[in-house]
């Protein structure tokens, strides 16, 4: 027996017609939420050469796009929908990743030498604060540090390359920081590399 149900497009609203070109998608309104499905127009281009599809990731065309993570390959809500300042998007490697791999990865990799030596403090807001169940342990002078000035980053920046040549990773671990934690308070955590067995599974 066919199915009555009716589909409406996710992005224009119409009802999905019989003989309309769509699909439908799993997307995730966040990084570590449930999928839902979605179904949306593919063939519907208008003078812009769009479709309802490839609206999904276009910012120019409203908030709350959707866009692929490089390293989980989910479509992922650009930003926090109840938060719009909180993003769900990071650089790495020159790709886009979402909040959850970036976390993945920063506890896996740790902040790169080549950031401390930009005099950048990469990190973010780790969920549950609580990095010794990952190996870490707190660098005691570096709790709660406050960036001040150019001379508490470079302080700052120069013990993480000293502790990263010595055998650790470093995470840098945000609280009331800006988001490119240039200023503001941040904790660094350090790990010993040695004795990493479980396996490197990300980009």
């Amino acid at each position: 027996m066919a199915s009555t149900e009716r589909r409406y497009c996710y992005e224009c609203g119409e009802l999905i017609l019989k003989g309309d070109d769509h699909i439908t998608l799993k997307v995730y309104d966040t990084p570590w939420g449930p999928p839902k499905e979605i179904t949306v127009h593919t063939d519907n281009a208008d003078n812009s050469w769009e479709t309802c599809e490839s609206r999904l990731s276009d910012t120019g065309w409203r908030d709350f796009r959707y866009f692929e993570c490089d390293c989980c390959r989910r479509r992922v809500c650009r930003e926090n929908q109840n938060n719009g300042w909180h993003s769900y998007v990071r650089i790495f490697k020159g790709k886009e990743i979402c909040l959850r791999c970036y976390i993945e990865l920063q506890l896996w990799e740790g902040a790169s030498r080549e950031s401390f030596e930009g005099g950048r403090v990469e990190g973010t807001y780790y969920p549950n604060g609580d990095l010794t169940a990952y190996g870490f342990e707190l660098v005691p002078e570096f709790f709660g540090y406050h960036l001040k000035d150019t001379e508490a980053l470079k302080k700052y920046c120069f013990t993480a390359l000293n502790l990263i040549s010595q055998g650790y990773v470093i995470v840098n671990e945000y609280d009331l920081t800006a988001i490119d934690g240039q200023e503001g308070f941040v904790t660094m955590w350090r790990r010993r590399v040695e004795g990493q067995s479980h396996e490197k599974r990300f980009i």
